[in-house]
């Protein structure tokens, strides 16, 4: 009979049943760490160079909105200038006294004395005479009214409270830092 003991005097045992099903992952090789390619360095560069051409672009398309922005400024405060010298221009010429001098320059002569229509009854208030040439009171020539200049017009707009002494927007003359 042999006995249960194995070649060293051990007991042999069968082997044990596990219950719990074998995993599918299994052990590789340790690897290193690769440096990065080439191809991922070349994308993250042209990443990069493509937002800093973009940033650069966006940034002189601003700067030449904030130019055209200045010189229609400029230009709206010429216009509203002209508009302000040619309203006075028009009182001037709508004045009673300007109004008198272009009748008379044309031939017109006052009344000596004024009629009125009553509508109601339709009678007459006042003696109608017929208007003689220097029968009707004198008019006295009103002062010349003092000349307004158009203001000059330039091309080239003066550097704005934004721009400094040197034309660079953001910076005045003094303002070194």
């Amino acid at each position: 009979m042999s006995s249960p003991l194995g070649r060293a005097g051990t007991a042999t045992r069968p082997p044990a049943r596990t219950t719990t099903p074998r995993s599918r992952l299994t052990v590789l090789a340790d690897r290193k760490a690769d440096k990065p390619s080439g191809a991922f360095v070349a994308l993250l560069v042209a990443v990069l160079a493509g937002g800093m051409v973009g940033l650069l672009v966006l940034n002189t398309a601003m700067q030449q909105a904030a130019f055209q922005l200045d010189q229609l400024r400029d230009r709206q405060q010429g216009l509203s200038v002209r508009s302000q010298v040619l309203g006075l221009q028009v009182e001037r010429l709508r004045s009673p006294e300007h109004v008198a001098r272009a009748a008379t320059d044309l031939g017109m002569v006052q009344m000596p004395g004024p009629v009125f229509l009553r509508l109601e009854d339709g009678k007459v208030l006042g003696d109608p005479v017929p208007a003689a040439a220097g029968t009707g009171p004198q008019l006295v020539p009103p002062e010349p009214a003092p000349a307004v200049a158009e203001p000059p017009r330039t091309d080239s707009p003066a550097p704005s409270p934004t721009q400094g002494a040197d034309g660079r927007p953001g910076r005045s003359g003094g303002d070194r830092g």
